[in-house]
């Protein structure tokens, strides 16, 4: 008997060193609950959208994913809960995002989440949605190790940050209007693809795949490639191409859809690729990160194959190594706000509200920076820029050069 219950206190003593957080995540159209335990097991999960709704709708509703959060929320913690067994109770806490996304769709999660944390007295972890896509690949890579450089790109956001802990993100290169996800989507539905099933730019990469090898060089629009500065701006590029369709159109001019697509997807990775090369070129020269700094990049668009694959050639060229994510994973979903909560109270974060002192309400927010701005400390020109017709998903090296010499470099 004494052994048994030796026993039973070991079990006891290794459980409650387990930490098992439940995730909710409603940023957007996504309504998404997850449960993940510190020994990075994935316990439970549940992600529900309305892709065709939204497509006949012409894109994002508020009003309609907030409802659909609403709506879907409580039977989709149940789920997760009952599948696994687990009663609420059993958590060690409740992590959900509250910034930056759609603040009436925000609401639905952290009013669900305060109502389970004040019920079965949890504590409460606000999550910040970008700084979750970035750390969700410490889920499945064990050996990822501070600091890292985030490469975040999605409908909303695109941009480079440096990750020193979960708490603690350094603003590199940000987006002075639009984003690479906005971009691609808004030209895949002017370019009239099917989006009932998946997401526009996800049509569009489907369209591009089937395009003739030479197509992503079509189109031409100049200035898309310099390297100048670390800021994003694809609000520009995004009107151009808009504005080439229509012209087309106006003019009675036949549109070969998957060409268009394939060309699209190439500027975009050209503009990517530029300016993630002038924050890696600047980041490597004051010696905060060297040789061998691992890259993640994490966001829906980087599910994408071939901005990935561009990506790849620009890290290669700095000696870095690009750490790919499963496309589940890269979308927005509950494992990376659970695993969030997971790595907070790991690393004993100050984001984290125990339930006695849980509020009714908290505030969120449609935008919020990721972390300390330092983007006007990157020079606006490099000292090696990348050859325009270089960037491209294929075996070829990279071209980068200066004002006195060429170089070659980054084979694939």
């Amino acid at each position: 008997i004494a052994i048994m219950l030796l026993q039973s206190m070991r079990r006891t003593a290794a459980a409650r060193s387990l930490h098992v957080v439940l995730g909710i995540e409603t940023s957007c159209d996504d309504t998404a609950v997850s449960i993940v335990s510190s020994d990075r097991k994935v316990l439970a999960s549940r992600r529900v959208n309305d892709r065709q709704t939204l497509a006949k709708l012409g894109g994002i509703c508020p009003a309609f994913v907030a409802q659909q959060h609403r709506a879907l929320l409580p039977s989709l913690i149940d789920e997760c809960l009952g599948s696994i067994r687990m009663r609420a109770s059993d958590l060690s806490a409740v992590a959900v995002s509250s910034r930056p996304g759609l603040v009436i769709a925000l609401k639905e999660g952290v009013s669900s989440a305060i109502e389970i944390c004040r019920s079965h007295h949890l504590p409460l972890i606000p999550v910040h949605h970008m700084r979750a896509h970035a750390l969700i690949s410490s889920l499945i890579h064990p050996e990822l190790q501070y600091p890292f450089i985030a490469l975040l790109v999605s409908g909303g956001h695109s941009l480079v940050a440096v990750v020193r802990s979960c708490d603690y993100f350094e603003l590199i290169a940000d987006s002075d209007a639009g984003s690479a996800g906005e971009c691609l989507d808004k030209v895949g539905r002017e370019l009239g693809l099917d989006c009932s099933i998946d997401h526009p730019g996800a049509a569009l990469e489907q369209a591009a795949a089937r395009a003739p090898v030479d197509s992503y060089l079509s189109l031409d629009i100049p200035g898309v490639a310099s390297s100048k500065g670390a800021m994003f701006n694809f609000a520009a590029l995004k009107l151009s191409l808009l504005n080439r369709l229509r012209k087309a159109r106006e003019e009675g001019r036949e549109i070969d859809k998957e060409k268009f697509a394939a060309a699209t997807q190439h500027l975009v990775a050209r503009h990517l690729c530029s300016r993630l090369h002038s924050s890696l070129q600047f980041l490597v020269k004051e010696g905060s990160i060297g040789e061998g700094t691992t890259v993640v990049m994490a966001g829906g668009v980087a599910s994408n194959t071939y901005l990935r694959a561009c990506v790849d050639k620009v890290c290669a060229l700095h000696s870095m190594r690009l750490l790919r994510l499963p496309p589940s994973l890269c979308t927005d979903n509950g494992e990376m706000i659970a695993w969030s909560g997971v790595r907070a109270i790991e690393e004993r974060s100050q984001s984290i509200i125990e339930w006695p002192d849980i509020p009714s309400m908290i505030y969120v927010h449609a935008r919020e920076s990721i972390g300390r701005d330092r983007t006007r400390e990157i020079p606006a020109k490099t000292k090696l820029s990348i050859k325009a017709s270089s960037i491209h998903a294929d075996n070829r090296p990279l071209v980068v050069h200066s004002k006195d010499e060429y170089r070659l470099k980054a084979q694939l």
